[in-house]
């Protein structure tokens, strides 16, 4: 993809990550509690960076979490760039 249009990519609504879900055949209930949470955990990834979330929901998806969530993924992956271009793991201390 452009690296220019990188800015433009939106999260997805949360409607249709659910419309998502139900389409695969699941509610978000049924995909919490088959990973191993509370039934209502899962929703938080649809208002917050919630990252053991995002995976779970983008799995049931066959998608990767930055795929339904760009801006939340956007700035991460530049900090890792960033990151091991200066040989740091955590940009404070050597890697």
């Amino acid at each position: 993809m452009d690296n220019r249009n990188e800015g433009l990519r939106k999260n997805w609504h949360r409607i249709d990550i659910v419309a998502a879900i139900h389409k695969a055949g699941l509610t978000m209930r049924e995909l919490s509690v088959q990973a191993g949470l509370k039934p209502d955990s899962l929703k938080n990834a649809l208002a917050r960076p919630y990252p053991r979330g995002e995976r779970i929901i983008a799995s049931a998806l066959s998608l990767k979490p930055e795929d339904i969530w760009p801006e939340r993924y956007s700035n991460q992956q530049k900090r890792n760039h960033l990151h091991k271009q200066m040989g740091t793991n955590d940009g404070i201390g050597p890697a």
